[in-house]
């Protein structure tokens, strides 16, 4: 289990709660790449080659069905592997950030004071305007053009030049 790192403000003499080992993270993700290996190879063998004997004759008499048995076991297998790659992903970005939080404290004891300034800093929400469509600047009419979209707004570019729109 990894502990996740502290929301910013950070105090800067606090010792981190948080873990900075990679091991386990690096664990899940040998699990999860096994298990998802192994899981696709026991689907993939469950369709056996070649035909089912026939117990009284032993000929080959009709096709064997899938054995459901390894079948289950396979996709078992890549479900715990996909669980175990999440856990993988989400336990190197807590343990990433907590390594990025030890730095700045670390910096921070050493007298670099934005580092000292990024810890006490509050997250914000950032504000996205709304995106606000320009006219566009182009070639004026009678100008060479490759493409509608290098002449001015409400021109069309025929035979090479910018022009105004042909009348419908």
């Amino acid at each position: 289990m990894v502990a996740r790192p502290p929301p910013l403000p950070v105090e800067p003499l606090a010792p981190l709660a948080c873990t900075t080992e990679t091991a386990p993270p690096i664990v899940d993700a040998v699990v999860a790449a096994t298990g998802i290996t192994a899981g696709a190879l026991a689907v993939a063998l469950s369709d056996r080659a070649g035909y089912c004997a026939d117990s009284s004759t032993a000929t080959s008499t009709a096709r064997c069905p899938r054995d459901r048995s390894l079948v289950v076991g396979g996709l078992v297998a890549m479900g715990l592997g996909v669980v175990a790659g999440a856990s993988s992903v989400t336990g190197l970005s807590r343990t990433a950030r907590c390594h990025e939080l030890d730095r700045l404290q670390r910096a921070c004891w050493a007298g670099v004071e934005p580092s000292c300034a990024a810890l006490k800093a509050r997250p914000s929400l950032q504000v996205v305007p709304p995106r606000v469509e320009r006219p566009r600047a182009g070639f004026a009419p009678g100008e060479s053009c490759a493409a509608d979209t290098e002449c001015r707004a409400g021109l069309d570019c025929r035979l090479g030049r910018c022009a105004t729109p042909a009348a419908p």
